[in-house]
């Protein structure tokens, strides 16, 4: 099973098919453009799949059939014949609403279904100090108690930053003030029993398509 996650920029219609024959199962951020009262009608711009479920905010689709076992606007919870996997997309405002989300992921919302076997999303935040660029210099723009929030998050579901270990690439990068931001924030968190990582999908930043990178795992045959 190979899972591409991306945030799509609103604009998943553009360029679906660029990513739905690169995997088996395709998870999506801002698929669609969330400030419009309409937006889940929008999903007739796709092709017609069986197995998919949208809310404001992300976009699940399977070549095989799935149960989802729980679903709000910035957080799905995906069963595959006993495998759960989690999607997900963290407040892009202010780091107190991206903690609080976490903290209730941890405590509230993800313990009825563990065990989680992956997390992938854009969460918005540098994992750690080195994720997070503005020039030359480390980004502030993450704060203490949200890596802390996000390392209790990924530690209670025993999972792990898979591209923790892989070498560093930014998954967004935008221009501000004259300076590089470039950010290592969408992410893939995952049991390392279960999952390996295979690459980052750049090309369709690079193209314009979106303004962030994807990434590709893949399940490790049982």
């Amino acid at each position: 099973m190979n899972v591409l996650n991306i945030n799509a920029n609103k604009r998943l219609a553009k360029f679906y098919d660029d990513v739905s024959s690169r995997c088996d199962v395709l998870l999506i951020q801002e698929w669609a453009n969330h400030a419009s009262p309409s937006v889940l009608n929008t999903v007739d711009e796709l092709p017609d799949k069986p197995h998919r479920s949208v809310t404001k905010y992300l976009l699940a689709e399977s070549e095989h059939p799935f149960t989802v076992l729980y679903e709000e606007e910035r957080v799905q919870v995906l069963d595959f014949n006993g495998v759960r996997i989690v999607n997900v997309y963290l407040p892009a405002g202010a780091s107190r609403e991206r903690a609080d989300m976490m903290d209730r992921l941890q405590n509230d919302v993800l313990p009825p279904f563990h065990p989680i076997s992956l997390m992938v999303g854009d969460f918005n935040l540098a994992p750690t100090p080195e994720d997070g660029w503005y020039g030359r210099e480390k980004s502030t723009w993450t704060k203490n108690y949200e890596r802390q929030a996000f390392y209790d998050l990924w530690v209670s579901c025993g999972l792990r930053d898979l591209g923790l270990f892989e070498p560093w690439s930014a998954t967004f990068e935008r221009m501000n003030n004259g300076k590089l931001t470039a950010f290592r924030c969408d992410l893939a968190l995952a049991d390392e029993s279960m999952w390996q990582w295979v690459d980052y999908v750049h090309d369709l930043r690079n193209a314009g398509k979106t303004d962030h990178s994807g990434i590709l795992v893949r399940r490790i045959s049982s």
